[in-house]
């Protein structure tokens, strides 16, 4: 698939695909489609807090416009700034009125039941820089989560470039997400630091689309 692909629009709405927040001005990605937690009718995009709001100093403005993809002319959500979580660096946008939605990701298609990550798992993501990567979880600290290349990869192989922020990381072989895509680590070579996702639902009072 080419990646051009994921920064193409998108109705009904998938998660892996390119968003944007003309305040912030860092292109992410839509990482998976929700619903309100225990019912109700209101649909949500998941992402990063620092691709929807901004550092960790950044207040939402009421009602900010989420664009899908970035060169879109009108929103596609709005940030709902009591669905954020600095610490976990999630935040949700709440789906505008008439705009479609599914529960797939791109390239990936339909994902399970959220599932804690555990070392040595097999993982994937599409995100809007990269398309479809591999890794494999290589530690779990409470919510932070680190991957790595699986083991006989090439050195070269690039499990995260900007703008891949807000991807969410799915085990291989349940397609259950697990850890939402922060960014890469400093100073480490193949090596990106993603949140556990079921905290991350918690906080935000959440489930995933179906």
């Amino acid at each position: 698939m080419s990646l051009y692909n994921h920064q193409l629009a998108y109705r009904p709405l998938l998660g892996g695909v390119e968003i944007y927040v003309p305040r912030v001005d860092e292109v992410g990605t839509l990482g998976f489609l929700a619903q309100d937690l225990g019912g109700g009718d209101q649909r949500w995009m998941v992402s990063c807090y620092h691709v929807l709001v901004g550092g960790p100093g950044a207040v939402p403005p009421a009602s900010e416009g989420v664009f899908q993809p970035a060169s879109a002319v009108l929103p596609a959500a709005h940030v709902d700034a009591l669905r954020t979580d600095v610490a976990l660096d999630c935040a949700a946008a709440k789906i505008v009125a008439g705009v479609s939605i599914t529960g797939e990701i791109l390239g990936i298609g339909a994902i399970g039941i959220p599932l804690d990550p555990e070392i040595g798992m097999r993982v994937i993501k599409s995100g809007a820089a990269t398309g479809v990567m591999e890794g494999m979880v290589e530690g779990v600290n409470e919510n932070d989560v680190i991957i790595g290349l699986p083991s006989g990869f090439d050195p070269d192989y690039d499990l995260s470039l900007p703008g891949d922020s807000g991807a969410v990381w799915v085990s291989q072989q349940e397609h259950s997400p697990v850890a939402l895509h922060i960014r890469g680590v400093p100073g480490a070579r193949k090596t990106v630091m993603a949140k556990r996702l079921v905290p991350i639902l918690v906080a935000l009072r959440l489930s995933v689309a179906g």
